[in-house]
């Protein structure tokens, strides 16, 4: 498996700063977030196969912003991405939009 690139590793930077700026019950010191960022990249990136950015960055940023809404405490990497909106589902809506 190759190693997680730079753009995945900014998405879920900006992902986990987002979810701290809320304060959420459970949400690690500051401290730790460099160590933080390294666990959430080397747990999500193994899970789905084929990460790409021009398909995946949104979808993942998204993911974020969907768990920052629904989460009432600080949540797992898993959370998260069951938060992000399935390829099939992108696909459809591009489809819908490019229809004449």
């Amino acid at each position: 498996m190759m190693p997680p690139p730079v753009w995945f590793w900014l998405r879920v930077d900006e992902g986990l700063t987002l979810l701290r700026a809320l304060r959420l019950p459970g949400t690690p010191r500051l401290k730790a977030a460099e160590f933080e960022l390294f666990d959430w990249v080397q747990t999500l990136w193994p899970l789905r196969e084929g990460w790409e950015q021009e398909r995946d960055g949104a979808r993942l940023a998204q993911a974020f912003g969907v768990a920052a809404v629904r989460v009432q405490n600080w949540p797992t990497p898993v959370q998260v991405l069951a938060c992000m909106p399935s390829w099939a589902a992108e696909e459809a809506a591009h489809a819908l939009e490019t229809m004449p």
